[in-house]
């Protein structure tokens, strides 16, 4: 009796968790959503910096 509650239980718990998984996100449905339409209005990609200098690490050593 316990051992078929048990695997019920279980076997309940896997069947919700697999229909609990998200439908995969293709290119036209990836930003239908408002909030994240004007979230990424505000924001815009912009170049890496490039490496840092000896002047830019340590700046008070100067020259000598």
């Amino acid at each position: 009796m316990k051992k078929t509650l048990l695997t019920g239980i279980i076997a309940f718990l896997f069947t919700l968790g697999s229909f609990a998984q998200n439908e995969p996100q293709t290119e036209t449905k990836k930003h239908s959503n408002l909030t994240v339409d004007s979230i990424l209005s505000k924001y815009k990609l912009v170049e890496m910096p490039g490496p840092l200098t000896l002047e830019q690490i340590f700046p008070v050593i100067g020259e000598y």
